[in-house]
């Protein structure tokens, strides 16, 4: 939460449109947050102010795995072939997983057993 001074008080504005939670299908939220600095200075023999407006704006990003204007499509992981020393590549949900040959171990089957 951020703060607006104003005659020695601190004036609370929402600068997280992310805790409404605006984002579906799992997406996580991002809160865009700028401000616009063309207000003008507004100054007495005493104080010295510049309003601050506030352009709040977020994205939504989708969970690993997954892509598109709704995180609808699932992404296959194990295209770019990740799993070593010839273990083969398990879609799962959100990832995959390595089955490793007799000898490896590992989540990519780095380590000789």
């Amino acid at each position: 939460m951020a703060a607006i001074w104003l005659y020695g008080t601190v004036l609370p504005f929402d600068d997280n449109v992310c805790l409404r939670e605006p984002c579906q299908n799992y997406m996580k939220c991002i809160s865009v947050l700028r401000f616009n600095s063309s207000a003008p200075f507004i100054s007495s023999p005493s104080i010295l102010f510049r309003p601050i407006h506030p352009i709040a704006g977020l994205r939504c990003r989708c969970p690993v795995g997954f892509t598109g204007d709704y995180c609808e499509t699932e992404i296959n992981l194990c295209y770019s072939n990740p799993c070593l020393n010839g273990g083969v590549c398990a879609r799962r949900e959100g990832g995959y997983t390595c089955i490793c040959r007799e000898d490896y171990s590992g989540a990519l089957l780095m380590s000789l057993v």
